[in-house]
Order: C-alpha cells, then sequence, then structure tokens
C-alpha cells in the first residue's frame, strides 16, 4: 500500500514536472531575448554613382544598446538583379572590432563584424563602404536608372532616423530626364555631382525605403548575356526541362516509335503460330519484360515437351516440378535437344526450386538474367536493334550517374561561393542550368526508358502478327469458333496454344484507354480463362479445353 502511494506521488510529480518544463524554457528564452535590448537611432546612406556604371555606397548605422551584452554585428545587403558587390571597407566607432567577415550567397553579401563585448548603455556607429557593380541600368535611349532599397526590409527595430543622399556626376538639376521617388527634400548641383537627398523619420521595423531615379544618361551597359540566368532562376529552371521534354518527344515520334508495319490479318490464322518463337520469347516481344506469369507459361510449354513434370493437387493447382527423362539428358549428358540457354536456365531454376511457391521468389531474384537472354536471343535473330534489358540498365545507370552528378554538382556550386565578380557572374548563371538539367533527366529519362521502341522492321512485323493472333485467340468469337470447328480439333489448337494464353494478364485499364495512351501496357484478360499471379496459379486444362469445346458447340447448335 505504501509502496503504491509513494509511486502515485512520483508519477504526479513527474507529470507536473514535465508540464512546467516547457514553461521554464519559454521564460527563459523571454528573459534571455528581454535582455538584449538595442535601438537605431539613425542610419545615413551615401549612393555616388560612377560613369563605368558602378555605384559606391556608403552607410553609417548607429546603434544604440540599451540592455545587455553585445559581441557582433551583422548586416545583409541583398544581390538580386546586381552584378557584383565589393566591400571596400568597415569600421566601427564606440567599438573594438575583433575581425568582420564577408562571406556571399546566391541572392545576398553577409557582413559580419566581431567585435570586444559591449556592455549597455553603450552607442557605437558602424561604417560599411562597398562597391555595386551593375547598379546602374539602362532606362530607355536617353536615361539611366538607380533603383535601391538604402534601408532593407530585414530590421527588426524601428529606425529613428534615415538620410539618404544620391550623388550623379553632372549636372542635372534642371534637367527633364532627371525623375525621382519619393519626393526629395532637396536636389542641389554641388563639386561636379547633382545631389538628392532624402530623409524620413521613425521608419517602422521590417520596412524598406526605396529610392528610384532616372537620370540623363551617364553610362551605357553592355549587353548581358547571362542576365536572364542570373535573375530568372524559376523560369530558366522551368524551361529548361519544358524544352527538354518536349525536344524528347519530338525525337521519340520521329525516331523512337515502333516501325510501322502493314499487317494482313487474313493470314493469321487461329490453327497456325505466326511464327516459332516460344513463349518466353513472345512474352518479351510484347512486353519488353517478363513477370512470374511468361515464366509460368515458358514451364508449362517446357512440361508439354517433356522437359519436366508437373504435379498438381487435387484442385488443379500446381504444386511441384520433377525432372523428366530428357532432364537428365540436358543437364548431365549436356543434350540440348533444341532448347535455348534461357530455357535451359528457366528449366534448372524450376527444378532447384521444386515447388511452385520457392519458383515464384526465385524467378524475381533471376528474372534480369533470363530477361537478358531472352533479349540477346531476340536481338540475334533481328527482332531488336539491341538488347532492350541491357538498353533499359544501361539508360537507367547513366542517368542515375548523371543525376547524382548534377545534384553534387549544384550543391558544391550553391555553396562555395567565388569571391571573384567574373567568377561569381558564371556561378549565378550556371547554378540553374545545373539545377534545370538535374531535373529534367527524371522526365527525359522516363521517356527515354518507356516510350522510346526498340524494335527492328521485322521485330514490329511479328509483334502486330502475334498481338492479333493472340487477340483473335483471347477474345474468341463466334465466327472464329466457326473456323476452329471447321478447319482443326479443338483441343490440338488450344493444346499448343495455352501457353501462350497465359502471356496475357487480366484486364488493368479500359480498352478506350489502352487505344488513346500509347505507354499504358497492353494487358488482357480472355473473358473464359483467368490465371492468377501468386504463388497458386490455377492451371486446370481440363476444365479450360471444356470450356472451349463447349463454347464450339453452343455456336454450332442449330437454331
Amino acid at each position: 500500500m505504501l509502496f503504491k502511494m509513494v509511486k502515485s506521488k512520483i508519477t504526479i510529480f513527474l507529470i507536473v514536472f514535465i508540464a512546467i518544463i516547457p514553461f521554464i524554457f519559454l521564460n527563459f528564452s523571454v528573459s534571455q531575448a528581454a535582455a538584449k535590448i538595442y535601438e537605431i537611432p539613425s542610419i545615413i546612406v551615401i549612393i555616388e554613382a560612377s560613369n563605368d556604371g558602378s555605384i559606391i555606397v556608403n552607410e553609417v548605422i548607429t546603434v544604440s544598446y540599451v540592455s545587455g551584452t553585445f559581441t557582433f554585428f551583422q548586416r545583409y545587403i541583398p544581390l538580386y538583379g546586381l552584378d557584383y558587390i565589393e566591400v571596400l571597407s568597415i569600421s566601427a566607432d564606440g567599438a573594438n572590432i575583433v575581425s568582420a567577415k564577408v562571406s556571399y550567397s546566391y541572392y545576398m553579401v553577409d557582413v559580419t563584424i566581431n567585435y570586444d563585448v559591449i556592455y549597455a548603455p553603450h552607442k557605437v556607429t558602424f561604417n560599411i563602404i562597398y562597391k555595386v557593380y551593375g547598379g546602374i541600368l539602362s532606362y530607355g535611349t536617353s536615361q539611366n536608372l538607380i533603383d535601391w532599397n538604402a534601408i532593407g526590409n530585414d530590421w527588426t527595430v524601428s529606425i529613428n532616423s534615415v538620410n539618404v543622399l544620391v550623388r550623379l556626376p553632372g549636372n542635372f538639376v534642371e534637367s527633364n530626364l532627371l525623375n525621382i521617388s519619393p519626393s526629395p527634400i532637396k536636389v542641389y548641383y554641388s563639386d561636379g555631382y547633382t545631389n538628392i537627398a532624402f530623409t524620413y523619420s521613425n521608419l517602422p521595423s521590417y520596412t524598406r525605403y526605396r529610392v528610384v531615379l532616372a537620370f540623363p544618361k551617364i553610362y551605357e551597359p553592355n549587353p548581358d548575356y547571362l542576365y536572364i540566368l542570373k535573375n530568372y532562376h524559376g523560369e530558366t529552371i522551368i524551361s529548361i526541362i519544358v524544352l527538354s521534354t518536349l525536344l524528347t518527344l519530338i525525337v521519340w515520334f520521329i525516331r523512337g516509335r515502333m516501325p510501322k508495319v502493314d499487317v494482313d490479318e487474313g493470314l493469321i490464322s487461329l490453327g497456325v503460330l505466326p511464327s516459332n518463337l516460344s513463349p518466353l520469347e513472345v512474352s518479351y516481344l510484347l512486353n519488353e519484360r517478363l513477370s512470374f506469369e511468361h515464366a509460368i507459361s515458358a514451364i508449362l510449354d517446357l512440361a508439354k515437351r517433356g522437359f519436366l513434370n508437373i504435379e498438381y493437387d487435387d484442385k488443379g493447382n500446381i504444386i511441384n516440378f520433377k525432372p523428366s527423362d530428357k532432364t537428365e539428358c540436358i543437364f548431365v549428358r549436356d543434350a540440348k535437344y533444341g532448347l535455348k540457354p534461357f530455357e535451359i536456365e528457366l528449366l534448372r531454376l524450376a527444378l532447384n526450386s521444386g515447388n511452385i511457391s520457392d519458383f515464384s521468389r526465385n524467378f524475381l531474384i533471376h528474372k534480369s538474367n533470363i530477361e537478358e537472354g531472352v533479349g540477346d536471343e531476340l536481338f540475334r535473330m533481328g527482332y531488336f536493334k539491341s538488347n532492350i534489358s541491357r538498353r533499359r540498365y544501361n539508360l537507367i545507370k547513366v542517368f542515375t550517374i548523371m543525376t547524382i552528378t548534377l545534384i553534387i554538382a549544384t550543391f558544391y556550386i550553391y555553396n562555395v561561393i567565388p569571391s571573384n565578380r567574373f567568377l561569381f557572374n558564371i556561378y549565378r548563371a550556371m547554378l540553374p542550368l545545373f539545377a534545370g538539367f538535374g531535373i529534367t533527366i527524371i522526365p527525359v529519362g522516363v521517356i527515354m526508358i518507356s516510350l522510346f521502341k526498340n524494335y527492328t522492321y521485322e521485330g514490329a512485323k511479328n509483334y502486330w502478327y502475334w498481338k492479333k493472333y493472340l487477340d483473335r485467340l483471347t477474345f474468341i468469337n463466334g465466327d472464329d469458333l466457326k473456323e476452329v470447328a471447321d478447319k482443326i480439333e479443338t483441343t490440338t489448337l488450344f493444346e499448343y496454344s495455352f501457353p501462350y494464353v497465359l502471356l496475357y494478364r487480366p484486364l488493368l485499364f479500359r480498352p478506350w484507354i489502352i487505344t488513346w495512351i500509347p505507354y499504358v501496357p497492353k494487358y488482357y484478360h480472355p473473358k473464359w480463362f483467368y490465371t492468377s499471379g501468386g504463388p497458386t496459379v490455377s492451371l486446370d486444362f481440363s476444365a479450360f479445353t471444356n470450356a472451349i469445346v463447349s463454347s464450339i458447340e453452343n455456336v454450332l447448335k442449330p437454331s
């Protein structure tokens, strides 16, 4: 009893303690934040334009530390729309500077001034002078433009007094081409410069103060062929992706589709196979890949030819694979009996597996090797331009390597910023290119792997003859049944065509989708037969043939 009371009190204490901890840390952080209080009495910005298209910016920032201790001052200068910013000097009145660091990122320059500890109350005046390349823009045929955020919107406190002075070389006081925003307090000429003065009081926090001046042309910018790449990154990346994808689709439309073949459907008869291809070769020819159902069709064909025995359960499902008399001749005496290498590999896999469950797992492991063997055979026969599985593997490997390389290069470029004006411009132009082409690899790779066809003319002809033959066999109608009944024995037809019927998977898409979307796999489902793709594959051959015979008899019944 005592133990339960103690345990209960400890539990209550832990719950209360855990609930109080966030408030303790919150109050601590608030008190810490409240301990550091500073104000900005004034910021003076002097902008001096030069005839070479650059501007010199002199910022005088007065900071009044009200409460707390301070060890650094940080200033962010935006780079968007500019060529480069070169920091010329950094100084401080009222603080002993320990170090000053200037670092560049893709969009801004970070100026960090570290100084000895300052205890409030104290006042420090920081002076940062930097040169802006590309700060003067062309504005029509007779004017230049300076559009400058004298005060950025990153200040967390209000600024009591803002004073901005813009100095333009030349006397433009009376010029009609001088346009100024906002309204200045004074415009005058002195020492060869037109001076425009602005002032603003009590500028709120997170509020920018922007000056825009159009004035008679003093500088003609050189054509900047990298301007779009440097300043329209998102648009550049999207354009690269869209154009590359469209170009790939155009190439596919011209060169990548299956060759056109005229198929004489009158030559297609249910009593004659279109060619002497094995079920596995037909599977690969029609689908460009193999599945478990395709392997089962090949196993059934091998069993029908006497190369192995299949044991069924009482429901007609496959249970085990057993060797036949021919098996020993193949593996011991090396007698091939006309079997192709991939058929021998599949036969060995089935016998080593022993049962259908192990075979389904082992086939997935060895599928790529069997696909490569079938692809080599079809390539040797002249049906493919190259081995599809090897081509697909090489494409995936190349695209993967390219993607990883471009991602690493983009990451490296983004994080390693050159402190050189020329290299910095190249850097800003290259980054969207690397990013755009890096992303483009994905849609281009998908198109090349899934849409581009590898068939020769002979391969395309066999593809269509086998497809139309199996269409008729799978969706057999009354006229076809009459043809079967008149010309051949039904069981004979379906005995040798049964493995090929298994090539067609259950219907996953509606026919109109198959018709209009070329990349949808052509899957079919016999109306009178179904085989599942799991470890238990229904191959009740007698029920299958009986259903066909019954269908034929129904068609031939006199009405």
